[in-house]
């Protein structure tokens, strides 16, 4: 919700790791599975935004979301191969320690946290 007759800018976002390797990693499985998405920020990039508008960001406050993998992909309609595609990438980030996702789990039954942060700017 903007609201410039108070000065402040309030946001509840997902975002993703400061490594832009492993960002670029999770970004690509979004595409895959929405091709509407674009990119998911990483905290730093949050921040610059704020302070190149003039607002100072207050504590950003953040938040874990546990979500299934079968829920997660209902509703989407990935390109034929790319389901397997995205659950194989997912299953890579199992086998090497969860990454920034926390992924656990097999197949549809697989579970991984996301993160969100509520990001609030105030103009001074």
């Amino acid at each position: 919700m903007d609201s410039p007759a108070w000065g402040a800018c309030l946001r509840n976002l997902f975002f993703d790791p400061e490594d832009e390797a492993e960002r670029e990693i999770l970004n690509r499985v979004e595409f895959l599975r929405v091709p509407s998405h674009v990119r998911t920020l990483a905290l730093s990039e949050f921040r610059a935004m704020y302070e190149s508008s003039g607002l100072r960001l207050l504590d950003p406050m953040t938040s874990t979301s546990r979500t299934r993998f079968a829920d997660w992909m209902k509703g989407t309609n990935p390109a034929p191969g790319d389901y397997f595609r995205i659950l194989g990438d997912m299953e890579w980030f199992r086998g090497s320690g969860g990454s920034w996702w926390d992924v656990e789990g097999e197949g549809d039954e697989m579970h991984f946290t996301r993160k969100r942060v509520i990001l609030t700017g105030r103009k001074d």
